[in-house]
């Protein structure tokens, strides 16, 4: 050993120094600064020009005491009727606009008319 005797030292050679924890301790710290600082830049920099998401609307529903929400209950049937819907809109003639003249027309005659090289009336690029 050194010579000297490890009772007058009042530790043994061996024990973890107080400089070395403190410096690994600060570095860790350093490093989780720098890596908190650049993830906000980052954020900043990608989230720049994004819309804000759009609020949830605003619904009140109040029930008297001992009153239920009134549930779905027959969701096969609401499908079935959305869908019937859709289909009707889309595989069906009718107004969008009357006033200004503007009708909906089957989506399979539409393919056509643009397949067969026709452009909407009014010359711009229809709705996708």
């Amino acid at each position: 050993m050194n010579g000297a005797d490890p009772a007058v030292r009042g530790h043994e050679s061996g024990d973890v120094s107080f400089r070395g924890v403190f410096l690994t301790g600060a570095a860790l710290l350093g490093v989780l600064a720098l890596l908190a600082a650049i993830l906000w830049y980052v954020s900043r920099a990608t989230l720049e020009g994004v819309p804000a998401p759009a609020p949830f609307p605003a619904v009140s529903v109040t029930l008297a005491p001992g009153e239920s929400p009134v549930l779905q209950v027959t969701p096969e049937s609401d499908l079935a009727r959305l869908r019937a819907r859709e289909a009707a809109l889309l595989h069906g003639y009718g107004w969008v606009d009357r006033e200004r003249g503007i009708a909906r027309i089957p989506i399979e005659r539409a393919m056509e008319i643009l397949a067969a090289g026709g452009e909407p009336a009014s010359g711009t690029e229809p709705d996708r």
